[in-house]
């Protein structure tokens, strides 16, 4: 797990959020297009696999 510390309302808190997140959002920051490329394969992947009507529900 990774921890930092933020504000919110004024008021000292501690955020703990999941390592996978930090990674996440570092590629979204210095990557965003190969992050748009991969959410978008990983969807057509995901549609692929649904019903129709079902996929349709995902755009």
């Amino acid at each position: 797990m990774d921890v930092e510390h933020g504000e919110l309302g004024g008021r000292a808190a501690l955020v703990i959020a999941p390592a996978s997140a930090r990674v996440a959002y570092y590629l979204w920051r210095y990557a965003p297009l190969a992050v748009n490329r991969m959410n978008a394969r990983q969807l057509a992947r995901s549609r692929a696999g649904l019903p129709a009507h079902q996929a349709a529900r995902l755009t």
